[in-house]
């Protein structure tokens, strides 16, 4: 065959039209020239053409190369014609007729085609770059319009186009290619949202498919015959399909990015310019690490941030890019710098909460390159990877837990509406209320299995728990290797972001929630349970250096609580769970509920603290022979001591919290010591003897830590038992106001749902006090059974005090009149058992019965009532089920020598008063005109306002006692705040000292009084005047004030002093441990309005409020839920007995306890206070 011919067979042409070939490029291009109309024409043209040219005989070989060639150079000269550039003058992303014409060229184009035109211009980079933009451009944008629309399953467009960009980057020249548009597009949308990054950019489109959001759920699961209800079995066809689809699409896209960053020829650029792709994109979506994860839509942050589905497939890409190093036996986790977070320059920490506070910065011997933030690849990977959980997976979590949580309450209120009408489905489907949330249940569902099938498969978990041991091993490694030098240690530690631990605690603790089976898999390696062990422990006892954040501490011991509880859960078919996730079961979504239970199956978890053996796999690891076995077991005592006082520590830390904002944090105080508690209780009665032993010696040591544990534990029993029971109360007035029917009826019906739901609230709330004082209680009945513990645990007087009011308060309540408003219907719904209450509460007495000083201090009591513990002795006595009659006979003996010693203090009492009398001014003397009192009242106020400003209002105070330690609630942040300065905090402060000099409320009907430490502005006290008509009238409440150092972005640490040695509860927004809720100080729920706003807000906002919203007229109606109450029968009751509660406190504890005990920086004011509005005071008092 001739030239001619073999070229019009590949030109498509007849032979007649074809020339003499002398030059077959020549003869080429003139015939391309005729042929072709338009750029898009030559280009489908010559793509056919070059097909042809693979049909031809071998020995043509020479002419048909040398035609093959022109081809390409044909279409690259067509490509950068100024039809084509009119596609790159686009605006990025921009779907238009040419980019979509375009994309239909791509589509069709042969591979080899694709990879001769980008070779044969990979010398001349800015034509290249001019050829292949405009084609990844084209192509994310027509990715994006088909993606939105598309469906995974159905038409897996995803994959398609995903192999079109691997077309486009098949040879090293279309990665370089592509290296060039994506550090172009880095420069030119540096300042965009990350939103465009995900729509707009040529590698933002391809992370975007998944099937989460509420736009593409619905696809997967909409169509499923009666969802959710129906058959769990084609839920979970479409879900392992889902997860099919996505991990085969992640495993292209990583290999895709991993080609980039690789390839030789593009001199490393690649790897640079992913790197920092990705970090920029990540840094743009750190709002993400800050949403409302019960928003299910994200309104809110939908319009500046990437979609989960984009950043869960950006944390999945960085987890495979980290699979390399991910087994620490490899030892390639020592390759990761532990001064990156120090000196790189790819992420920013500067703005992130450090894991430590410290000054110390020292860059002695470092090489230069470490210096100028040069550090190896995996550094990078590991820190890139840690963000990107973090803006990534973990609030995808965050989010699947609050649906759970939100499910669950939805279909609460269904059941109560089904109750409601009695099973009549008609009237059932009319309710708009039900209509409304058996709608949002579905889309709950629907939204939780696309979770399950995109977040928590296998795979993407899998990665992320060996991820976290990569972490905790190299924490704990990098520990171990600088102990020698605490200084470095301590430095490094202030380098590392707080989601460094926040990322891992919450990975580990979603999969022990909603994907237990996977923590006791052997996939993961035998090192990883005995790692996250040493490691949890680690952080909790040795905060100040590695992790002084108490609330990520607290999730370190929910943690180990967890892991405690997953050995005991297989058996228990009524479910598992804890606080805001204990919903009888372990999840609520359609596709969790089977999946877990299944999971339970053969776990092979043994109990993690009653197993001498599990504990020891801490230590035991690489313990080669019997002779360091001995070693190994006194490294488990210690181990298990470290635990015992990190549990100590962290039961301690959550009292007050810096920065702490509970709409933010899901965060529980009572809760947390709830678990800790269980955690301790069963070390003691479960495990080994020996651990017994370790805990008593901790306890009997007398550290502070271990004292101050105590003191809590005694606080925390009370508060909680003396709640619950108050709820009891509420809910026996209420089922009695419900017996009546007809009454009950007559109610407006919004009034009666009202009163329902306060109802439901009640048992709600009443069960969780419960069941959480009676975790105190028997951690406190076990170590006060030892008599050793007992006598440490008296040690202090104010311990003795808040035991005796404890005892006597809970024996006044389960042995008196009150019993009877206690008497509910169903009681052990309410975990509420009056029987075992008494034996506890006996147990403790009897533990104390023979210490003389808790004799004493009971009789002192102006609380103890003869009658009272004469009735609860007969009680003991004559029912044998409580406590054994040996022990019933002790507490008689016990309780008469108290009476003794009580009756010797009243006849002193009467002795003294007896040659005292005349000393007390008769104040029936004075008698006043009705027309003299307003003139008189003037008289009164306008000396009190004069002699108080003569005191002064604002004034300095030396707050320290004669060793130098400050006598302050806040005195372990104070000194741990020495050294640090914070200019912006210390010119606030300066501000607001000049302001309350003059705008601080002085009255008599109230007045608010600060003080200042004479060396410190950030360290002050303030004292509250009860406003009249209040039941706190004339009382003076001390609160102690800490400014930290991230003031005036996060507010003050307020709290409140006068709570009778912690043994009154003051408001239901001022707690028996002085803590005081308040949503300025975001220690409760508010709207943006009321909460803390660094430009406004100030410490007399925070005082006024307390004023004003807190000691008011009826308190009892400031706990939440209880304005229901307000108005009704029941409501007024509770309210009038509440107030005279607190009025006799009031007069004991902010009257009385402050005139023989005044505070020494307010002693002054609290002297003229009561010498003014002695009057006053004696009137309200009768």
């Amino acid at each position: 065959m001739s030239h001619g011919a073999v070229l019009a067979s590949i030109l498509g042409l007849h032979d007649g039209s074809v020339p003499s070939v002398v030059d077959p490029a020549a003869s080429t291009r003139f015939l391309l020239q005729k042929r072709a109309s338009n750029a898009f024409d030559s280009l489908n043209y010559a793509n056919e053409c070059y097909k042809r040219c693979n049909s031809t005989a071998p020995e043509l070989k020479g002419f048909v190369d040398a035609v093959r060639q022109e081809l390409v150079n044909y279409s690259q000269q067509s490509l950068i014609s100024e039809q084509y550039s009119s596609v790159a003058s686009k605006r990025p992303g921009d779907i238009s007729g040419a980019s979509s014409s375009l994309f239909k060229q791509i589509e069709s184009l042969d591979q080899q085609f694709v990879n001769d035109i980008a070779s044969s211009l990979a010398k001349q980079p800015q034509e290249l770059s001019l050829v292949f933009t405009p084609c990844f451009q084209a192509l994310a944008s027509t990715a994006r319009a088909h993606l939105a629309a598309g469906n995974l399953l159905q038409q897996p467009k995803h994959i398609e186009f995903l192999g079109h960009l691997l077309k486009l980057t098949a040879s090293p020249a279309g990665i370089v290619a592509f290296t060039a548009a994506l550090k172009d597009e880095l420069q030119r949308m540096t300042n965009s949202p990350a939103s465009q990054w995900e729509s707009n950019s040529v590698l933002g489109v391809f992370f975007a498919p998944s099937p989460l959001g509420p736009v593409q759920a619905p696809k997967y699961f909409g169509s499923i015959p009666n969802y959710p209800e129906g058959n769990y079995a084609d839920v979970l066809q479409v879900v392992q399909a889902l997860s099919t689809q996505t991990t085969q699409y992640q495993e292209l896209l990583h290999n895709f990015v991993k080609a980039i960053m690789n390839c030789k020829e593009n001199n490393q650029e690649g790897k640079e310019v992913i790197l920092n792709w990705l970090s920029q994109f990540l840094r743009l979506n750190r709002k993400r690490s800050n949403r409302n994860p019960s928003d299910l839509m994200q309104m809110e942050l939908a319009a500046v941030v990437g979609s989960d589905g984009c950043l869960s497939n950006v944390a999945k890409i960085l987890l495979l890019l980290s699979g390399p190093f991910l087994d620490t036996q490899s030892g390639r986790h020592k390759m990761i710098h532990p001064r990156y977070a120090q000196f790189t320059q790819r992420i920013d920490f500067e703005s992130d909460a450090k894991l430590i506070k410290s000054s110390m910065f020292d860059i002695e011997g470092l090489d230069e390159k470490t210096q100028a933030g040069q550090f190896p690849f995996i550094s990078d990977i590991f820190w890139l990877t840690q963000i990107a959980l973090f803006v990534g997976l973990v609030p995808c979590y965050d989010t699947y837990e609050s649906a759970q949580s939100q499910l669950h309450r939805m279909k609460q209120s269904m059941n109560a509406l089904k109750a409601q009408y009695g099973g009549d489905t008609t009237m059932l489907q009319s309710n708009p209320q039900y209509f409304g949330l058996n709608r949002s249940v579905g889309v709950y569902h629907m939204a939780l299995d696309a979770m399950d099938s995109h977040i928590a498969n296998e795979q993407t978990l899998m990665l992320a728990l060996k991820f976290v041991h990569l972490t905790a091993f190299w924490m704990l490694d990098l520990i171990k290797t600088q102990q020698k030098t605490p200084d470095m240690l301590e430095q490094l530690f202030a380098s590392y972001p707080e989601w460094l631990v926040k990322s891992s605690v919450k990975i580990l603790l979603f999969t022990s929630f909603y994907r237990p089976k996977y923590l006791a898999s052997t996939a993961l390696p035998a090192t990883f349970l005995p790692t996250i062990f040493e490691w949890a422990v680690t952080l909790l006892n040795q905060p100040s250096q590695f992790c002084s954040n108490p609330i990520i501490r607290s999730k370190v011991s929910t943690l180990l609580h967890r892991m405690h509880d997953l050995g005991k859960v297989r058996n228990q078919p009524q479910g598992f769970g804890f606080g805001a996730f204990n919903f009888g079961a372990p999840s609520t979504s359609s596709l969790s509920n089977p999946m877990v239970l299944d999971m339970m199956d053969n776990m092979q978890f043994s109990r993690l603290y009653d197993n001498a053996a599990s504990l020891q796999l801490v230590v035991l690891q690489g313990a080669e022979s019997q002779a360091q076995a001995g070693t190994a077991a006194a490294k488990s005592s210690a181990a298990i001591t470290q635990l015992v006082f990190g549990l100590f520590r962290i039961y301690s830390d959550i009292d007050h919290v810096e920065g702490l904002d509970v709409d933010k944090e899901n965060f529980d105080k009572f809760h947390i010591r709830q678990e800790v508690a269980v955690l301790l209780t069963q070390l003691w009665s479960g495990g080994a003897q020996a651990y017994r032993e370790l805990i008593r010696g901790a306890l009997v040591s007398g550290s502070p830590v271990a004292t101050k544990f105590m003191a809590i534990l005694l606080q925390d029993a009370s508060f909680l038992l003396d709640d619950s029971l108050g709820r009891l109360m509420d809910i026996k007035s209420l089922q009695t106001a419900m017996e009546d029917v007809v009454e009950w009826n007559k109610q407006e019906e919004i009034i009666k749902q009202e009163r329902e739901s306060y109802f439901r609230g009640q048992e709600n709330a009443a069960r969780g006090f419960m069941t959480s004082a009676i975790a105190s209680l028997e951690l406190l009945n076990l170590i006060c059974d030892d008599s050793n513990v007992a006598i440490s645990f008296s040690r202090t007087p104010d311990t003795r005090k808040r035991l005796g009011a404890m005892l006597l308060h809970f024996f006044e309540i389960l042995c008196g009149p009150k019993m009877t408003n206690l008497k509910v219907k169903n009681p052990e719904k309410y975990n509420f058992n009056p029987k075992d209450l008494l034996r506890r509460i006996t147990k403790i007495a009897l533990a104390f019965s023979a210490e003389a000083e808790v004799q004493k201090d009971m009789a002192a009591d102006v609380d103890y009532n003869s009658d009272i513990m004469d009735k609860a002795c007969q009680i003991l006595s004559r029912d044998e089920s409580i406590v054994s009659r040996a022990e019933s006979e002790k507490f008689i003996k016990f309780c008469a020598a108290v009476s003794k010693l009580k009756a010797e203090a009243a006849t002193a009492l009467q002795a003294f008063a007896a040659s005292h009398v005349g000393a007390v001014q008769d104040n029936d003397a004075m008698d006043i005109d009705e027309e003299d009192q307003e003139e008189l009242a003037n008289v009164l106020e306008q000396e009190y306002v004069w002699r108080m400003k003569e005191i002064g209002l604002f004034g300095e105070a030396d707050m320290k006692d004669a060793e130098g330690n400050y006598r302050h609630h806040y005195a372990k942040n104070i000194v741990e705040s020495a050294t640090s300065f914070n200019k912006e905090k210390m010119q606030r402060l300066a501000q607001e000292s000049a302001m309350l000099m003059e705008s601080l409320p002085i009255s008599r009907a109230s007045s608010v009084f600060v003080r200042t430490d004479d060396e410190r502005i950030d360290v002050m006290k303030a004292l509250i005047t009860g406003p009249q008509g209040t039941p706190y009238s004339q009382g003076c409440f001390v609160f102690d004030i800490f400014f930290p150092g991230t003031y005036p972005n996060d507010p003050p640490l307020c709290n409140l002093e006068t709570t009778g040695s912690g043994t009154v509860r003051f408001n239901p927004n001022l707690y028996n441990d002085g803590k005081v809720c308040l949503s300025l100080l975001g220690t409760w729920h508010g709207d943006k309005d009321s909460k803390w706003n660094p430009a406004k807000s100030n410490l007399h906002q925070v005082l006024v409020s307390i004023q004003a919203l807190i000691l008011v007229e009826q308190p009892y109606f400031n706990e939440p839920s209880y304005e229901a109450q307000r108005g009704t029968a029941e409501g007024n009751l509770r309210s009038s007995e509440y107030n005279e509660g607190l009025r006799y406190n009031t007069i004991r504890y902010a009257m009385l306890e402050q005139l023989r005990n005044p505070p020494c920086e307010f002693e002054d004011v609290i002297k003229n206070h009561f010498v003014l509005q002695q009057t006053a005071i004696l009137s309200e008092c009768e």
